[in-house]
């Protein structure tokens, strides 16, 4: 994994009384020893009302938006372009997986289980 570089670690839905949206579980090379966790999501780069073919009465969604690839629909929104952070769940950067703060980290945002400690450990060493 390069540094810079994104990888998506897990994927969950969350939602609230007005609509669902995808919170995925990123990891990031920040250096050479050093990583950062983070919860993040792709942006709004339209909607799909935008892309609605009055003659076949369906919804046309490019492939990409802007100079933005499209990665799917959600709750009537097309999201794509580069990931954001949630802020409202914070990054814990770290060099040492083994660490009790991972763990810990990872817990307060309800992502602690045994297969995503695996798909990081592999990701990582890789």
């Amino acid at each position: 994994m390069d540094a810079g570089k994104i990888k998506i670690i897990d994927s969950r839905e969350g939602s609230s009384l007005a609509s669902t949206w995808s919170e995925n579980l990123c990891l990031k090379r920040v250096s050479q020893t050093n990583f950062e966790l983070f919860v993040g999501g792709y942006e709004v780069v339209g909607e799909t009302s935008e892309f609605f073919d009055e003659k076949t009465g369906k919804e046309e969604i490019p492939d990409e938006i802007d100079g933005y690839p499209v990665q799917g629909v959600e709750d009537g929104y097309v999201i794509g372009g580069e990931i954001a952070k949630n802020e409202e769940y914070g990054e814990l950067q770290f060099s040492d997986f083994k660490a009790a703060d991972v763990r810990d980290w990872l817990a307060s945002i309800d992502w602690n289980t045994d297969q995503v400690f695996l798909l990081i450990r592999t990701i990582i060493n890789t």
